[in-house]
């Protein structure tokens, strides 16, 4: 019988597996010819025309990664929906014309990273220990982490495990630095993900057997600020005002505006930027647009709406932070025709961006 455990991550997961008589080992993630270690936590719906109608294919994880940057077709790219599972107002979205419930989207990617998990033996049942963090993003307390709880509970059912045990994920930290420590300790075990960091102080004794371990936790706690917000930084300070956030606009009276800066408080959640390509937001990016008085950011912004760039723009993000940990200067750069958005950022700036 094969344990499984599960660490459905806001950007990336992961599955390891153990059985009676072997080293737990960390499963890999067929796809095309390549076995992945880990599996992108995204979603990508994809219309696709079939005779006089049209059909819509789900892909997940690295499949959607590809058929979003490289396919053909219409689609709508999700990601960083982790974050949402603490909020009692996100409840469904429309994707072309059906609604689809957070737990559902969620179970598309749990559906996925159970497909495709290889681990040369048997298939994975529906029993797993899975992680969760100590405080999920977005919540103000404990009602709202038992809300988020259940929806992922639900989530990992729809999926097929039925039977699923929760973990705080540093604790499981805790275990692996005890069992490679081998001696008594009293660790403080920190998680720094995409979207919480969750920290631990946890009483190690590891028992004689190569299974056993007795854990502690003298205390938890977890706050909602992690990569996701380093990166909200970015965009805030560096990318959204070469987007127009800065800018004023005309309005049919004449009258000067500031461009609605909401446009760009949702640039800066990746969780919610699928969101903005909505016939209301292109309503109000129009009216700007028609008095910008800058007008080529503005057009540079709804070409990020209107093309789905999040992904882009989110790798983008990333490359700039990890090149800014080791120089001191670094490129901004988004070319994506009709995108293009370059700029020179330096550590300094981002030090006191984030700080």
């Amino acid at each position: 019988m094969l344990a499984v455990g599960i660490d459905f991550g806001t950007t990336n997961s992961a599955v390891a597996i153990a059985s009676a008589d072997q080293e737990p080992v960390l499963a890999t993630f067929a796809w095309k010819n390549r076995r992945l270690p880990t599996f992108r936590s995204v979603l990508y719906f994809e219309r696709i025309a079939a005779g006089t109608g049209q059909k819509i294919a789900v892909h997940t994880g690295p499949d959607a990664l590809e058929r979003h940057v490289h396919g053909s077709g219409e689609g709508r790219f999700m990601q960083s929906l982790k974050t949402f599972l603490a909020s009692r107002l996100t409840q469904s979205t429309n994707v072309f014309g059906h609604i689809h419930t957070l737990e559902s989207l969620v179970g598309l990617i749990l559906s996925g990273l159970r497909d495709s998990v290889s681990c040369g033996g048997p298939a994975i049942g529906g029993a797993a220990v899975a992680g969760r963090p100590v405080r999920f993003a977005g919540s103000t307390g404990e009602t709202d982490d038992e809300r988020a709880l259940e929806r992922l509970r639900r989530s990992f059912a729809l999926a097929g495990f039925e039977d699923v045990r929760f973990e705080y994920e540093p604790v499981g930290a805790a275990y692996h630095f005890a069992r490679r420590a081998g001696t008594a300790a009293l660790a403080l075990i920190a998680d720094f993900g995409g979207g919480t960091s969750d920290f631990s102080v946890v009483k190690l004794s590891p028992r004689a057997s190569r299974a056993g371990l007795d854990t502690d936790v003298l205390g938890s706690g977890g706050v909602g600020i992690a990569g996701d917000a380093f990166d909200a930084r970015i965009i805030r300070h560096l990318v959204s005002p070469m987007l127009g956030s800065t800018s004023e606009y005309k309005d049919l009276f004449g009258k000067r505006r500031p461009v609605p800066a909401w446009l760009f408080s949702d640039l800066e959640q990746w969780h919610r930027l699928s969101f903005l390509n909505s016939p209301a937001t292109q309503a109000v990016l129009q009216t700007v647009r028609q008095g910008a008085l800058e007008p080529e950011k503005l057009e540079a912004f709804d070409a990020l709406i209107a093309n789905d760039l999040a992904y882009e723009l989110h790798e983008a993000v990333e490359a700039v932070k990890v090149a800014l940990s080791t120089h001191e200067v670094a490129e901004f750069s988004l070319i994506k025709p009709p995108l293009r958005v370059t700029s020179a950022v330096t550590r300094k700036e981002l030090e006191a961006w984030i700080a």
